[in-house]
């Protein structure tokens, strides 16, 4: 058989093993995430330790992130979706960078814009505010936040993908060829604005408090960290809930077969009732983009780093140019 064939892209695992593998892997996510949401919301408060209580806000949030991933790295260790992934390539260094920027100055950015995006929610689109909500208990209501935010993000996860323009800015998400913990952070800052915006919404229609709307924003995003993990795992019977890394890997393979597959954000219900869910959950492909001319990392050293994230930030708006001269040049 060749490379190409696709047999050898299906899992031949034994059955009783492939079940004990999802167990632990969800448990391991689950709990490590119920680990980080308490220690994100003791620190901030104070209760856990007076000197975190005196640490930048920002800092808890990264900490809360950073707090699961060696439980990433021991069940991906144990159970790698692609095999000897080295810990500290290029590729992951580069996430990395993306970590830290979406941490500092992506989310100082998102917290400045925040009231101008309620301000503008309160007086255009105040009328979507559903009042009778105030009444419901705040489980229900968060319960309500993320279902209604997830399929919008799973509409806008599918418009970014068919919209040229926008597909331009989301490339560098896909252009990850080693997918590990830190790649839900390789996102350009445009993409990432407009998508976080988008959340915002149900709760600004639903009225959740902060706090309540914080805790549900740290527990979606843990689960984004853990499914971009080099982990070969599809939680079992969750899979039909929830996004897996089985599940994700696939919606960023390389093959035809797997193009405009798998769009959910956290759940995968959306997929399952649009008919974009791919039904083979035992596949582990390749991940990646096909452009050749896209400025890939290929050297770990700090400069090179900082280089390919800037021509990463840069690329497409290039690419935008390029389609209107195009477009220009035709019309003319």
């Amino acid at each position: 058989m060749t490379d190409k064939d696709p047999l050898k892209r299906i899992t031949v695992d034994d059955p009783a093993e492939v079940s004990r593998r999802n167990i632990v892997t969800t448990a391991v996510v689950l709990v490590s995430m119920i680990l980080s949401c308490y220690v994100y919301f003791g620190l901030s408060s104070g209760s856990l330790s007076e000197f975190f209580s005196k640490i930048d806000g920002d800092i808890y949030w990264m900490f809360a992130f950073l707090l699961p991933f060696p439980f990433a790295v021991l069940v991906s260790y144990i159970w790698p979706a692609v095999k000897n992934q080295k810990l500290f390539s290029a590729s992951i260094l580069l996430d990395l960078a993306y970590h830290i920027f979406r941490f500092t100055i992506g989310i100082s950015l998102l917290a400045a814009l925040m009231p101008t995006a309620k301000v503008l929610y309160e007086q255009y689109l105040s009328f979507l505010t559903i009042e009778i909500s105030t009444g419901v208990p705040v489980w229900i209501r968060m319960i309500c936040v993320l279902l209604f935010a997830d399929l919008l993000g799973w509409l806008h996860h599918y418009i970014r993908h068919r919209v040229r323009v926008l597909w331009y800015f989301h490339m560098i998400h896909h252009s990850q060829r080693e997918m590990n913990y830190f790649t839900d952070s390789r996102v350009h800052l445009f993409d990432r604005v407009w998508s976080t915006l988008l959340v915002v919404v149900p709760t600004l229609m639903i009225r959740i408090p902060v706090p309540s709307m914080l805790f549900l924003l740290t527990v979606m995003s843990l689960q984004r960290f853990f499914y971009h993990s080099n982990l070969k795992s599809n939680f079992g019977i969750l899979r039909y809930l929830l996004v897996t890394p089985q599940s994700h890997r696939i919606h960023h393979s390389t093959l035809p077969e797997h193009f405009n597959r798998n769009f959910g954000v956290n759940l995968s219900i959306w997929d399952h009732l649009f008919g974009t869910q791919y039904r083979n959950y035992d596949e582990y492909p390749e991940t990646g983009l096909g452009e050749i001319d896209y400025p890939y990392e290929r050297k770990r050293g700090a400069l090179d780093i900082i280089n390919t994230f800037g021509a990463q930030f840069l690329y497409p708006f290039g690419r935008v140019y390029r389609d209107l001269s195009i477009f220009i040049r035709k019309t003319s």
